[in-house]
């Protein structure tokens, strides 16, 4: 058995591969899930359906096992996602025209970032403000728990409240299933991918501060169970389907452009693994002021966005429309230009155009 800095590393270590092992995974999924169901809603209800269910048989294993074999566990099921990754047929519909495909994924990277869709940095932004909350909720949700029943570690308060935040937590997958089938119904109640995120980068917030120590334990239940897994869903899965909805995406480029949308989540993962303890130390060991600084962070970036966007939407005037149903804003430097087009599709300065659909 290992022990000190032995231990620590060998943990430390253990925790990347498994990361790292996840984010290769989910990459070539999520293309393939979009190649196998063309119309993006359906790509992103399946995955938000499937990703509940695994969320919910990740938490029972949690429950049910002890720490070993719960490790051992989520090897067998890392083992068997990547069986399935080498079972999947490599065309669809009988489509066997690889070559543009391949083509595609040798260009250098210049040429992929010069292809990114006009709004892409501002969609990256958004999904990495989202993945910032959930990875701190996701990595000291029980702990933050404990913290405000005034709990000490190693105590047996301690591992009660533990026990509670997870119980909380696995019912937060129900809500999480539900929240991925009704996932169109959703974007479109706030009108657009953009809008839908900007919302839920709001309740991440509202999640967050929730655990502060005034508010009432129910009602930080409350929202850990009805609120946080609605958004966590908008977070995980919008993203995707706008790309595939943009009129610049070109398909052949549907694998480098999902690997670098997925990117915003490996960026959020660093940043609170590196983070997270520093500022806890900071405050006297305190993880709510993680919870309450990524909050503020999150919000602020979100807020921004969503001020810039009122703006625009000020100076273009008449094409306030066409704004609502283009990409929100394309911080990424692109514009296009004025005028019009046919088919009911609309050009407006700084924003990019999408066809509306026919009155």
């Amino acid at each position: 058995m290992l022990h000190g800095w032995q231990a620590i590393a060998v943990v430390v270590t253990a925790f990347g591969l498994t990361d790292t092992s996840h984010d290769l995974l989910l990459t070539p999924t999520r293309a393939a899930m979009n190649d196998a169901f063309l119309d993006p809603e359906v790509s992103g209800l399946r995955c938000a359906v499937a990703g509940g269910a695994g969320k919910l048989v990740a938490l029972l294993c949690v429950v049910a096992f002890d720490t070993d074999k719960a490790f051992f566990a989520s090897g067998v099921v890392m083992f068997l996602a990547t069986v399935m990754q080498f079972l999947a047929p490599s065309s669809v519909n009988g489509n066997t025209e690889v070559a543009p495909a391949a083509a595609a994924e040798e260009q250098p990277l210049t040429a992929a970032v010069a292809r990114f869709p006009l709004g892409f940095v501002t969609m990256w932004a958004l999904s990495f403000c989202g993945w910032l909350s959930i990875c701190t909720i996701s990595f000291g949700a029980t702990s933050a728990w404990a913290e405000r029943q005034g709990a000490q570690p190693g105590t047996p308060e301690f591992n009660v409240a533990v026990k509670v935040a997870s119980s909380l937590l696995m019912g937060s997958t129900v809500v999480f299933i539900v929240a991925g089938s009704a996932l169109p119904f959703l974007v479109s109640m706030f009108g657009g991918p953009e809008r839908a995120l900007l919302a839920a980068q709001a309740a991440l917030s509202l999640s967050l501060m929730s655990f502060i120590s005034a508010i009432p334990s129910a009602l930080t239940g409350a929202v850990l169970v009805l609120l946080y897994p609605v958004a966590y869903q908008v977070v995980a899965n919008v993203p995707f389907t706008w790309l595939e909805n943009q009129p610049d995406f070109l398909a052949e480029q549907r694998g480098r452009m999902t690997g670098w949308l997925n990117s915003s989540l490996a960026a959020a993962t660093a940043v609170t693994a590196i983070s997270m303890g520093p500022v806890a130390a900071m405050f006297g060991g305190k993880l709510l002021a993680a919870f309450v600084g990524t909050a503020v962070l999150g919000g602020g970036i979100a807020a921004s966005i969503a001020v810039q966007f009122w703006l625009l939407r000020r100076r273009v005037g008449g094409c306030a429309r066409a704004v609502l149903n283009g990409s929100l804003l394309p911080l990424d430097g692109a514009a296009s230009g004025a005028g019009s087009g046919s088919g009911g599709s609309r050009r407006c300065t700084g924003v990019a155009p999408r066809i509306e659909p026919a009155s």
